[in-house]
Order: structure tokens, then C-alpha cells, then sequence
């Protein structure tokens, strides 16, 4: 949960990681590298404005004090996987990220679900990763380090959360015409209701780009279950749940009715001129992740503008996935100059320059920011959750329908109006998905 940049904790398939994606790769250096003999550590990420930017001024601070030079290397999150595989396999990096689509271990591993390994394990078990839990400065982070752990070891940290069910709004509007953040999923249709009663569209969102849209399956599944996302995956797996059940057909109607009330024409509206569009009053609220707050800034650092997280009937808790998470290649003649990073980007003073510039919600605690976002959130996502998508499992070769994707409702230009249908057909691609399954 995007930025020159690609939500938590996905399947609607890790939609989130290819959010705001874009530009070109670049190779940047703290200072002058290994042109005039200085040691040079080769660092590779994904492309995120606020996250390179936060990057950058550090390396520049690292060289300060240890003389270390950071080559950092960055590419649209769609050529990422591609580039660290090449890293990796020429031993040609120093400090990676764990793949958009498996960031923090997003997904643990589960007995209930047989799969392929995943994609972070596959680096672990194949050597590629150290294990970092002999160092003292692991103990300065709280669920940084706690997230990344594999059997007896940590394997990296995960820099900061990403929220993925929050709805931002024009807090100007709201104040104008008495309007307050809702606490629960009927508070949040009359809100619409009256929004809409105004002669305003309630919700946008940056459709033209899909992931989007299907990203709010997610928010809708957490809305429904409410804390009960990793037992409807089992459940799924099992045949204790299935598409068609109550709960079910509860999502898929609330997903209907969310996007009811979205601007006219938003499946053809870009995600990167979401955060214009909103700001110029196109729609009195926008779901997006947390990251695009950075973005909504720069269109008019002056907007004034909320954050609440789409509630379900009695609950109203954040939900997201950790997100980008540095490891240590363990094949590298560097490992102690990359530890040295690591170990100066866990100092507290240097991590809160990180998450004041990205808006990460920060994995260490104790953490005091001012950063403008964070400072909206307040203390509300101490209880943030992770999203349904760190759970779902998907089986091998599902069919089109086996899943919560709204994107096959007729309003955004599915082939479904009739969400018991849709629920029909969702079953039945998962019920052959499984039985081909078993059949191996």
C-alpha cells in the first residue's frame, strides 16, 4: 500500500506492488564510488519517489561518517523481480528488497495450502540471504525484525507498513457541510448518500489502471470478516467456506455498492492523475493506499485532507501489508559493509528520517515523526491488521472468477450484474482449480 513509484498484505494477486510505478532505472551513488578508491556497496530497490529520495539523503549521510559509498540502483517495480534475479545470480549486489510481491514475507507459509515455495523463501533456502539475527541492532526494531523471521533466523528488515483500506478525504468539504468520519459500514453509505445529496461524487479512484479497483477487494473482505481474513482463506482451502456462502455474497454486494457511489466514468480515470483529481474536488474522497499521500502533497502541500479506514459493521481497524524490505545478499564479499548500513540505518535518528520523507507507518518502535500523513493517522494504526491478501492462496490454474475481483461486476465493465451469479461462477472456477489439484 503508488509513486514514481507498485498494497499489504495481496491476492487479489499483490496488485499493490505495481502502485504509482513508473520511470526509468537509474544508478545513483552516495559519493564518487570506487572512481577514486572508495569502498562501494551496491544497494538495488524498486522505483518510489518518496522511498529513493529518503534513500539517497541517507547514502549521502553514510558516506559522511564511514566513507562507504551506497551505488543505488533503482527500476519500475514491473522490472524488478527480473533485476534481482540477475543480481543475485551474478553475486552483483550488496543489499537487495525481497520482490514487491513478497516484501516482509507477506505471506508465511501455511500447511493448509499446498504451493510452489515462495518467492522470499526460495531466496532464503537457496543461500542468497543472511541471516541477521546475531546483530545487536536488530533488537532496535519491533515488528521490522519480527516480521521477517524464517525458522530460528531473521532474514531482513521490513522498513515500514502500508495501509490498504483507507479512504482519503477533503477535509475542507467535510467541515463545510458537517460531514465526520464514519466508525462503521453504515455510517460510511449514509456519508456517501449525503455526499451524493450535495451534487458531489463521494469516492474516485484511479480505475483506468485496474489494480485499483481490484485492490478494494481486499478492504471489502476485511470489512466483511473483520480480523477473520487468515480463517476464510483456510476455510476456502477447506471447503468450510465457499464464494457462495452468507459472508460471501456479503462481500461481493458490498463491493457493488462501493463502487456505486464512485465518480462517473472512473474505471477510464489514470491512477497517476488520481491525486489532482482529487485535490481539484473531482470526488470528496479517493480510496488509494497510504502511499499516494506523498503524491497528494505535491499537487498542493496546502490541501487539507483525512484518512479513515473503511469500517465493517462493528470495526474500523487498519488493515495493510509491510512493505519494502531490505536483506543482505549472503554470497557478497561486503556483508560487513552492508551490516554497517544496516546497522546505521537502525539507528533511530536515521530511520525517522526515512519514514518523515516516504510516510511509511514505522516498524520500530517509538518512533516520533513529522511527517504530515503519520501525524493524521495519530495512534490509530498501533492496530493495524494484515490485509486478506497476505492470506489468500490461490490454487493453480483458477479460472477467471475465483476470486473476490470486483473488476468482473458489470459496473466496471465485467460481465456479472447479478453478484449471486458472479458468486456461482467463483466457486466453480475454485472448485476445479481444487479438483485438478488433487487430481496430481
Amino acid at each position: 500500500m503508488k509513486r514514481r513509484i507498485v498494497l499489504t498484505l495481496a491476492t487479489v494477486v499483490s496488485l499493490s506492488a505495481l502502485a504509482g510505478c513508473g520511470g526509468s532505472g537509474s544508478a545513483q551513488a552516495g559519493g564518487s564510488g570506487s572512481a577514486d578508491g572508495k569502498e562501494t556497496i551496491k544497494m538495488i530497490t524498486w522505483s518510489n519517489s518518496g522511498t529513493v529520495d529518503a534513500l539517497n539523503e541517507l547514502n549521502k549521510k553514510f558516506e559522511e561518517e564511514t566513507g562507504i559509498a551506497v551505488e543505488l540502483t533503482e527500476v519500475p517495480s514491473t522490472d524488478y523481480e527480473s533485476l534481482l534475479n540477475t543480481r543475485l545470480a551474478a553475486n552483483d549486489v550488496d543489499i537487495f528488497c525481497y520482490t514487491t510481491d513478497s516484501r516482509a514475507f507477506a505471506q508465511p507459509v501455511v500447511d493448509w495450502a499446498p504451493a510452489e515455495p515462495l518467492t522470499w523463501e526460495s531466496i532464503i533456502t537457496g543461500g542468497n540471504a543472511l541471516d541477521l539475527s546475531g546483530y545487536d541492532w536488530i533488537n532496535n526494531w519491533s515488528t521490522g525484525a519480527e516480521a521477517c523471521k524464517y525458522g530460528d533466523g531473521i532474514y531482513g528488515i521490513a522498513t515500514g507498513m502500508t495501509l490498504m483500506n483507507g479512504i482519503f478525504y477533503n477535509k475542507t468539504l467535510f467541515e463545510e457541510n458537517g460531514w465526520t468520519e464514519p466508525k462503521t459500514w453504515d455510517e460510511f453509505i449514509t456519508l456517501c448518500e449525503n455526499i451524493k445529496a450535495a451534487g458531489i461524487a463521494p469516492l474516485t479512484v484511479g480505475g483506468g489502471d485496474t489494480w485499483p479497483v481490484q485492490m478494494s477487494a481486499n478492504a471489502i473482505v476485511d470489512s466483511v470478516e473483520e480480523g477473520g481474513d487468515e480463517a476464510l482463506a483456510e476455510g476456502l482451502w477447506t471447503g468450510t467456506r465457499t464464494y457462495t456462502d452468507e459472508k460471501s455474497l456479503k462481500v461481493y454486494n458490498r463491493e457493488l455498492q462501493f463502487l456505486s457511489y464512485m465518480e462517473e466514468g472512473f474505471m477510464g480515470v489514470a491512477y497517476s492523475d488520481v491525486p489532482a483529481r482529487f485535490v481539484a474536488g473531482k470526488a470528496a474522497m479517493l480510496y488509494d493506499g497510504s502511499w499516494n499521500a506523498a503524491e497528494i502533497e505535491k499537487v498542493d502541500p496546502n490541501f487539507e485532507y483525512g484518512y479513515f479506514a473503511l469500517p465493517g459493521d462493528t470495526t474500523n481497524n487498519f488493515t495493510g501489508k509491510y512493505d519494502l524490505t531490505f536483506g543482505i545478499n549472503a554470497k557478497s564479499e561486503k556483508t560487513e559493509a552492508a551490516a554497517k548500513w544496516l546497522e546505521f540505518f537502525s539507528n533511530p535518528e536515521n530511520y525517522t528520517i526515512y519514514v518523515n520523507t516516504n510516510g511509511f507507518v514505522p516498524t520500530m518502535a517509538g518512533i516520533q515523526t513529522d511527517n504530515k500523513f503519520l501525524s493524521i493517522l495519530g495512534d490509530r494504526v498501533n492496530d493495524a491488521q494484515r490485509t486478506y491478501e497476505c492470506y489468500n492462496r490461490v490454487p493453480t490454474n483458477v479460472g477467471a472468477y475465483g476470486s473476490y475481483d470486483p473488476t468482473n461486476l458489470k459496473i466496471t465493465g465485467g460481465e456479472f450484474e447479478d453478484v449471486s451469479e458472479l458468486a456461482a461462477a467463483a466457486q466453480k472456477d475454485w472448485d476445479d482449480a481444487m479438483s485438478s489439484a488433487k487430481g496430481q
